[in-house]
Order: structure tokens, then sequence, then C-alpha cells
């Protein structure tokens, strides 16, 4: 695929980092090979303010008050469905159909806890973080970065967001370099609005991702690691 105007420059950072909204930015990552620091809202669906409070809080109210919310999709059905109604933050893939709802809301809210504060020790140590989301409004994108830069200041941040954008040739990327620490880019996704198709422009996302690579250590900490398969 081809970047229009220009290509980014390469750049390594100790962590990568997923930062949603939505299965897209972890499961591309994941899929091409991008070693990821776990973050505690991977997989789920919620607004860039709805991150922030969470980070805010330390996950405090987070899936305390929760509705179960019903099945839609073509495959075979393997984990409930639940909404958390305080924070309109919706999980599909945490919350087992052989564990009680209530049990496994119980198990899921205190393992996304355990991981937050395990995610802030190992960021004390980081140096540099490429964040990565998917978000439409490139601002959203940059909610998200200013609270990652003011919660862990001793880390320099980089935020790479791809968003749709539905007049963007199939075969092009375009790229805009700001001097932020922002790389926005844009791509055509004719699979946007289909569920079953959550992982996109996987060429494009392919392309964009090869800029970016990680220079940390090859052994991730076991309570960090991606407990998702997809």
């Amino acid at each position: 695929m081809k970047l229009i105007p220009e290509e980014p420059e390469g750049m390594a950072a100790e962590c990568l980092i997923s930062i949603g909204p939505h299965c897209r930015p972890a499961g591309q990552l994941k899929k091409n090979n991008k070693k990821r620091t776990r973050f505690p809202m991977d997989w789920l669906s919620y607004s860039a303010e709805t991150l922030v409070h969470c980070m805010d809080t330390g996950f405090s109210d987070f899936f305390l008050e929760y509705k179960k919310e019903p099945f839609n999709g073509k495959k075979t059905q393997l984990y409930n469905f639940a909404r958390d109604t305080r924070n309109d933050i919706m999980t599909i893939h945490n919350l087992p159909l052989d564990i009680p709802l209530d049990e496994a809301v119980h198990n899921f809210r205190r393992r996304t806890r355990d991981c937050w504060e395990t995610f802030c020790i190992r960021m004390a140590d980081v140096k540099s973080a490429i964040l990565f989301g998917s978000y439409s409004d490139p601002e959203d994108a940059r909610i998200i970065l200013h609270a990652f830069q003011e919660r862990f200041p001793n880390t320099v941040f980089r935020m790479v967001n791809i968003s749709h954008r539905e007049n963007c040739p199939e075969g092009e990327i375009s790229y805009i370099k700001t001097e932020d620490c922002f790389d926005q880019f844009y791509l055509f996704d004719k699979d946007e609005d289909v569920p079953d198709f959550w992982l996109g422009n996987e060429n494009g996302w392919k392309t964009v991702l090869s800029f970016y690579s990680e220079s940390g250590s090859n052994e991730e900490p076991e309570d960090l690691k991606d407990p998702v398969n997809v």
C-alpha cells in the first residue's frame, strides 16, 4: 500500500500499548507479531473519556454496575456479553459461559484492577512507549495521549491513531505527521460496519505497524500477557 504524501520514520520503543476502542488495535498488534504490554482495557469497547476516568480513579467503579447484553454473533458464543452501565464499557471476551455471571464479573473486575496496578509498576521503569488507537476523531486519541503523559511523566509516549476515511482510496494510506508525538493515519476500511470483520483493513494495518517496533526484553511478565485468543 502507498502512503501519502510520505512514509513515517521508523520508530522503536520499550513497549507497545493498544488503547482501543474495541478489539482492532489489540488484535492487529497481536496478528502482526508486535509484542504488546498488556493494558487493562484491551479487547473492550469504551470512549476516550471513559478510559481516562478509569485511569484517574484506579478502576474503582469498573463494572460495579452492569447488565447482560444479547449475543448477536454468527459464530459459536464462548462468553457472556455485558455492559458496565455506569461507564458504558462493553465486554465480549472476559465472562465465560460456564461461570455464573455475577461470579465472572467479580473475577473480571478483580483481574482488571490487579492488571492496572501491575501496569503502573512496570511503567515506572519504562522510558519510551507507543500507544496504538483506532479512534475516528483524532482528538479522542490526543486526550488519551495527554492522559498517559500526565500519569507517567517519566515515560516518553508517542500516539499512533489509525482512522477510517470513506474517501480514501483502498490502496492508499494518508499520513499526517505532527510535532507533538502524534502520528495520524487514514485508510479506507470497507468492513468498518461489519462486526464479524473486526480486523478491518488488514493490509493497511500491516503497512502502518511495519514502521513501529518494540526494543524491550523478549520476556514479558506472565501477569501482563494477553489472555485473549482471537
